[in-house]
């Protein structure tokens, strides 16, 4: 701080310690101590000395002062005027000598604020009222950009440490008068805008001490609008199990009661109107944080009831007759906070009763029809918000009032509804501007996809009077007629357009699963429809448009429509569909292989399904059924972290088909009821199914398997063998725990059990090994045989090139070439076959026998062997035996 500043102060240190030494010493003197007038006086003239605020060091003292006469004022109210002359000084910003004032000084700052606070509590109306406003001064204050002045974190902190949120909240419940209760409810509104503070406020009782005022007199309405804002905060930014215990109070749900009643009932201007709305709000926000609220107890959820279901369904009640809604906006918005009561309390079954009373599904179905003409007093706009609104709380409470559901003809003003939606007739154009308006600007798509999700949720409660009634009002070939007919079509649609048909499948999945009827009326046309959505681009699942989803659930529709009907599976067999669910069990995401293999073994009940599953080869027109199945197995045990090497051979002997999980969680003793983890991984993955289709295509005689998946295969035929000895084991290692000893035949026949199946897992161990150790000599068998082929090839080339050497040589080297010849003649020579014959009269010799001349007369070209050429031999006029040879044909041996 720099000298000007300084100057500007108005006091000085020393006369600030002189003169608080001095007044508190009059205070507390025995001597001095009843001086009344004295000490208004002095309290007066250090208020003058101090008229631009106090300094931080002095608060510890003016805190002293101040405790001292509110200690005193119920007895001597003369006092009132010093508390008054403290209390309104300190609205005054507290000055710093030092920046490090605000931190050296905060408790002294916060004991000041809290003996404000209680003086909020005494009962001299003078002090309460000022006390009010300083507080508000103080919390309200926007002095930051002066560096004397308190800043607002700081006098955000003070707030929260000294508890100014209950002594206020304390203090409106013991203020009678009209102007002090309006300056409390300012302040307490103020506080309400933070968590911290709120919270507080619930500490100290707040909404029952806010109810309870909800219904004083109020000619300006001040008190109704700023407690209604109030309560508004707390269920905002309060504590959520503060609040469901405090609000579920019949006083509290009273008082509310009666607060909006009378706005419903006599509330005319624009402003009662919006008060109104607000008050219902706050019903609506208690009603999500606790449905159990006393609404009904109270009489207010009838009430309200009645006011939603009119003028749709007519009333004698006069209170409800008086009730006219306009096109205003302020009566629409109540119009639909009515609505969205309704859809909050479908879970508290006291209120679905009442509902019935009320005739709340009648009054609701009434917006279930087509929007071609406007209904008074909406506009087309409105009405079709309200409709949409409407259908949104049916889907919550239609599945809970099945009997009105029933009587009301639901599904009949559904289907036409959908019929309206799907034809092109009509002027009608959607508005799409609510929230269940989204993408249903021009058409008529946010009606079709309430409707479809409304269906969807009655047929989710499988109530055989509602599917029955679905199914003879020819809902089966409406919805059908609803779907795609082409693959394109189906990949150009939205995100809103994908959920529809989702829900057109999911319905029809509903309608079909458990009546052989309605699977034939699905027929033909069903299966062809159905059949396209296998068809799908695998790129496109990840897009998150909903493809997944719609995937999904025409999987879920071929299991539930097609299958366990023979007509409608022949039909799907025709259509290919084996190989579709076999092309996408391949390629599809983890998330859909088990619906996928579950389709597939319930198919494979038909036996002509099993061909298809044996005719049918992978994308690379190399992978088999078996293959697949065994390479599905091995991810979903790599998944899991079994035991196994890296050709899948057992490893754990006791435990063959157990994952890591499974192993490190133990035995846990768990009531008879419950679901064991060895039971529960039966369906948990996919190795179950994987075990009854091999058991349906048999383990034996499986085209397409190398040595790596007949030893998966091995394990794979033994597994309802294994997963029995798990639940043996673990039925004994359970008893085990539980300190049960069975008696001795059953103890020993489960020995025996374990015992034989843990042989029984070593016995497939050692096959599987035996089976690696034959692979390995067939492997080395083989590796001999290309290693003596390619020898031999070599051999073979190495004489090649010698051969041709030899040849070149020959035709370039004259002397080589007579040699070559002599060698040849000798070699011919040799392998003549010799006769014995006499040579002289004494003599006798071996004289090879000549079977033909190996010299062609009249050749001009020396030829090998191997080698053939055409000749023409030179005609001579001496010869008579030669001049008729026209040409000669010579192969050279």
């Amino acid at each position: 701080m720099n000298g000007s500043e300084a100057q500007d102060l108005p006091r000085t240190e020393n006369v600030v310690e002189h003169s608080f030494k001095n007044i508190l010493k009059l205070f507390t003197n025995k001597h001095s101590d009843d001086l009344y007038e004295r000490h208004n006086h002095a309290v007066k003239r250090i208020c003058k000395q101090f008229s631009d605020g106090f300094y931080m060091h002095d608060l510890a003292d003016v805190c002293k002062l101040l405790n001292i006469c509110n200690e005193r004022i119920s007895k001597i109210p003369e006092y009132e005027e010093a508390i008054y002359n403290i209390i309104y000084l300190c609205s005054k910003p507290f000055a710093k000598k030092r920046y490090s004032d605000e931190l050296t000084y905060k408790t002294d700052v916060v004991d000041i604020i809290s003996e404000i606070g209680q003086s909020l509590l005494q009962f001299n109306a003078i002090v309460r009222r000022q006390s009010c406003k300083t507080l508000m001064k103080f919390v309200t204050s926007r002095h930051e950009d002066q560096d004397w002045i308190t800043s607002k974190d700081y006098i955000t902190f003070i707030i929260r440490k000294s508890e100014m949120s209950a002594t206020a909240i304390k203090a409106l419940s013991i203020t009678t008068e009209y102007d002090i209760r309006c300056d409390l409810l300012e302040l307490i509104l103020y506080l309400s805008y933070s968590a911290e503070n709120c919270l507080e406020m619930l500490s100290a009782k707040a909404p029952s001490h806010i109810f309870g005022i909800l219904n004083v007199e109020d000619p300006s309405q001040r008190i109704l609008f700023k407690s209604t804002e109030i309560i508004w905060n707390l269920l905002e930014f309060g504590s959520e199990e503060e609040l469901i215990e405090q609000l579920n109070c019949i006083a509290c749900i009273s008082e509310l009661k009666t607060a909006l009643l009378k706005l419903i009932q006599s509330g005319n201007s624009n402003s009662d109107r919006q008060l109104r709305n607000d008050l219902m709000v706050i019903v609506n926000l208690i009603a999500n944080r606790n449905p159990f609220a006393p609404f009904v107890e109270t009489g207010l959820a009838e009430k309200l009831m009645l006011y939603t279901t009119y003028p749709e369904v007519p009333s004698r009640n006069m209170e409800i007759r008086k009730l006219k809604l306009t096109s205003r906006d302020e009566d629409f918005e109540f119009k639909k906070l009515l609505f969205t009561f309704i859809s909050l309390l479908y879970v508290d079954s006291t209120a679905l009763n009442l509902m019935k009373i009320t005739h709340v599904m009648l009054g609701l179905l009434s917006y279930v029809c087509s929007n071609d003409k406007s209904v008074d007093p909406w506009s087309s706009a409105q009405f079709e918000e309200l409709q949409l609104l409407a259908m949104s709380v049916l889907t919550s409470i239609a599945p809970q009032l099945l009997d009105d559901y029933m009587v009301c003809q639901t599904n009949a003003r559904l289907l036409l509804l959908l019929e309206w939606c799907a034809s092109p007739d009509g002027e009608f154009k959607g508005h799409g501007n609510s929230f269940h308006g989204k993408c249903s600007r021009g058409n008529r798509k946010a009606q079709m996809r309430s409707s479809l999700r409304l269906l969807l949720h009655v047929c989710n409660t499988k109530s055989d009077t509602v599917l029955s009634d679905l199914c003879d009002q020819g809902a089966i070939n409406q919805l059908i007629g609803m779907l795609p007919q082409s693959e394109t079509s189906i990949a150009e649609y939205d995100v809103i357009d994908i959920e529809m048909q989702s829900n057109i499948l999911l319905i029809l999945s509903q309608i079909c699963e458990n009546y052989s009827h309605h699977k034939e009326l699905f027929g033909q046309y069903g299966v062809q429809t159905v059949v396209k959505y296998l068809k799908l681009n695998p790129s496109q699942l990840s897009e998150g448009l909903g493809h997944l989803r719609l995937l999904a659930s025409a999987i879920d529709n071929i299991w539930c429509c097609i299958v366990g009907c023979s007509f409608t599976e022949d039909f799907f067999l025709q259509e290919d569909g084996v190989f579709l669910l076999l092309d996408l069990l391949e390629t599809c995401p983890n998330s859909l292989q088990n619906i996928v293999l579950g389709t597939v073994l319930e198919l494979c009940n038909n036996k002509k399904a099993i061909s298809h599953l044996l005719t049918w080869r992978g994308s690379d027109n190399q992978i088999t059924i078996g293959s697949l199945l065994v390479k599905l197995w091995r991810q979903e045990e790599t998944a899991m972290g079994v035991q196994r090497d890296e050709n899948g051979v057992i490893l754990d002997i006791k435990n063959p088909l157990a994952g890591a999980e499974q192993i490190n969680r133990g035995i846990t003793p768990l009531p008879s009821d419950s679901i064991t983890p060895v039971i529960a991984d039966v369906f948990e993955n996919m190795r179950a199914k994987i075990y009854g289709l091999f058991c349906k295509i048999g383990f034996n005689e499986i085209s397409g398997l190398n040595i790596i998946d007949s030893i998966t295969v091995a394990t794979i035929e033994k597994y309802i063998d294994f997963k029995t000895g798990e639940v043996h084991r673990e039925i004994v290692d359970e008893l085990e725990q539980e300190e049960i000893r069975p008696i001795t035949p059953d103890r020993e026949c489960c020995e025996g059990i374990l015992r034989t199946l843990e042989q029984r897992a070593k016995g497939v161990s050692l096959a599987q090994v035996e089976l690696l150790k034959a692979q390995h000599g067939k492997d080395l068998t083989e590796e001999q045989i290309d290693y003596d082929q390619l020898k031999q090839n070599h051999y073979y080339s190495e004489k090649q090139k010698s051969n041709f050497k030899d040849y070149v040589k020959r035709t370039s080297d004259m002397s080589y070439l007579m040699t070559a010849k002599e060698k040849q003649s000798r070699l011919i020579d040799e392998s003549r076959v010799y006769h014995l014959q006499t040579v002289g009269e004494d003599e006798a010799d071996f004289i090879p026998e000549k079977f033909h001349d190996t010299d062609v007369p009249l050749r001009t070209t020396t030829l090998y062997s191997n080698q053939v050429s055409v000749n023409t031999p030179i005609l001579q006029s001496g010869t008579s035996n030669d001049s008729h040879r026209s040409s000669d044909t010579v192969m050279s041996t």
